[in-house]
């Protein structure tokens, strides 16, 4: 699903309100409202409300799944874990339309720290990727220079 640029959407006036759907569009409604269970690609520019539709689609599923369900929340730095767990505490404690339990279904991991949960001992930690992807990308940078 295409989020257009004329579709911004300031993230901070979503986050304490007791109905963060009121501001959102159609587009984002029908991404959010779609079925968990079939794959569902959500792109845009930046500022379209990309992390915040995500946010609020996995506190949606967490709320209205059965208790042995789980989400496994994929970021690519540090920086953007911390946002979204930040969001996901902030969401879940202003509004009464999803299950105080459901933010304990929802883990946030970097893809590093996945790497290393499912590779376990068999790899060292300097042998992944970096922790943080912009760290990286200043390398990167760097190199080039």
């Amino acid at each position: 699903m295409d989020l257009d640029k004329k579709e911004l959407l300031n993230t901070t006036y979503l986050l304490g309100r007791a109905n963060p759907f009121e501001l959102l569009s159609d587009k984002q409604l029908s991404f959010i409202n779609s079925d968990w269970h079939y794959p569902a690609r959500l792109h845009g520019p930046a500022g379209t409300g990309k992390t915040i539709c995500l946010v609020l689609k996995a506190l949606k599923v967490a709320s209205e799944s059965d208790s042995k369900m789980k989400a496994l929340f994929i970021v690519p730095s540090t920086s953007i874990r911390n946002t979204v767990e930040y969001f996901l505490k902030v969401t879940s404690e202003s509004t009464e339309i999803f299950d105080s339990s459901s933010l304990s279904k929802i883990r946030v991991r970097t893809i590093q720290q996945v790497c290393m949960e499912l590779l376990g001992n068999d790899i060292s930690e300097t042998e992944l990727i970096d922790e943080d992807s912009y760290e990286a990308k200043q390398t990167q940078l760097l190199y080039i220079m």
